[in-house]
């Protein structure tokens, strides 16, 4: 694919002004910061909104959660077990120890479409807004993690999800 083929970073910002997005320039050429406020948490995330970094083929929305500076086996088995949970984002740990949620979609110009845009952004506010509590769990070491995913998934899922041997 050649350049004219993938939207450009003017393109991308006129998606993000015509969905209504706030968004600030970015660290780098191609990146953007987009602040996103829970009140009902009383947090604020920010989600990295990067195009053709890494692979000019797609743009990826990340948010960088916390340091995992602690149990870090605890933050790897939160990881797992949100990523066994969320299909819509995918939750890591870098190389720097920063645990995050990602998702990538297609820059091409006949594959975009602005809602793909605004349901990435969506997907990585949602699962960063899930999983946040439970890697906050693992930073105060109390135990029992995977009661406290469960009770975290039955806060977003009433009625829980628990997969329950047939018989």
């Amino acid at each position: 694919m050649n350049a004219e083929e993938f939207l450009s970073h003017e393109e991308l910002e006129q998606h993000l002004r015509s969905m209504g997005l706030q968004f600030l320039p970015g660290p780098e050429e191609g990146t953007w910061a987009l602040p996103f406020s829970d009140p009902s948490e009383g947090t604020t995330t920010l989600v990295l909104l990067a195009s053709g970094r890494g692979n000019p083929r797609f743009i990826s929305a990340q948010v960088a959660l916390m340091q995992a500076t602690q149990n870090r086996d605890c933050f790897h088995k939160a990881l797992s077990l949100a990523n066994g949970a969320m299909a819509i984002a995918k939750a890591t740990i870098d190389g720097s120890g920063t645990a995050g949620v990602h998702t990538t979609l297609f820059r091409s110009r006949q594959l975009f479409h602005p809602e793909m845009l605004r349901h990435a952004v969506q997907s990585v506010v949602s699962a960063a807004g899930f999983i946040r509590p439970i890697l906050k769990n693992c930073l105060d070491g109390r135990g029992d993690l995977e009661g406290v995913f469960n009770r975290r998934l039955s806060e977003v899922a009433p009625g829980g999800t628990r997969l329950v041997p047939p018989g």
